[in-house]
C-alpha cells in the first residue's frame, strides 16, 4: 500500500479453504463504502470464481494464489487470496486480514457488543501527532465505518 492510497479493498488480505464463499466491499479514505459503483476483476479465475453482481462475492475452486481487484474511477484497490487444500485451515492461519489506515498504526482491536446490524469488532489506531480514529469491521472483514478524534482515545477505550 502506498502512503498516497485512496481506495481500499476488505478484507485486504485472506486465506480460504477449496470451496468456501467470502464477500469483499471497497471503501474510500473518508469512509465512503464504494462496493456497488466498483468495477470487479480477478487475475486468475482458475483459482476462484468472481460473482460480481451485487455485493462482490469470491468462490474457491483449487489451490493457489488471486488477486481481486476493484476500480473506481481512476482509482484501484486490490485484496490478495491464497486458497489451500485440506477441510480446515493449518493451526495459527490468520483468516482475513484490513487494510492499513494511511499515517496510522493499530493499537487496539475492541470486541463490539453483539447486534444485529452492527459491528462485530473495532480497530483503534493513531498517528505520530497523536490523532486517532476507530473503524468497525464485521467478523468476516466487511468494512462498515470509520471515527476520527482530534486526540489519543487508546487510554479511554476499556479492556
Amino acid at each position: 500500500m502506498s502512503a498516497d492510497q485512496t481506495l481500499f479493498v476488505s478484507p485486504s488480505v485472506t486465506n480460504m479453504l477449496v470451496g468456501d464463499i467470502r464477500e469483499f466491499c471497497v471503501f474510500d479514505i473518508d469512509g465512503k463504502i464504494l462496493t456497488r459503483e466498483a468495477e470487479w476483476t480477478i487475475d486468475d479465475s482458475g483459482i476462484v470464481t468472481l460473482n460480481d453482481k451485487g455485493q462482490p462475492t469470491i468462490i474457491t475452486k483449487q489451490p493457489g494464489k488471486a488477486i481481486l481487484r476493484a476500480r473506481v474511477g481512476s482509482q484501484s484497490a486490490e485484496a490478495s487470496i491464497t486458497v489451500l487444500d485440506g477441510d480446515k485451515m493449518p493451526n495459527g492461519t490468520i483468516k482475513w486480514s484490513v487494510p492499513n489506515y494511511p499515517g496510522y498504526k493499530s493499537q487496539k482491536i475492541v470486541q463490539a457488543v453483539p447486534t444485529a446490524r452492527g459491528p462485530d469488532l473495532y480497530t483503534v489506531e493513531e498517528n505520530a501527532e497523536g490523532k486517532s480514529l476507530v473503524r468497525a469491521w464485521t467478523s468476516e472483514g466487511i468494512f462498515l465505518w470509520i471515527r476520527k478524534f482530534d486526540r489519543r482515545i487508546v487510554g479511554a477505550i476499556p479492556h
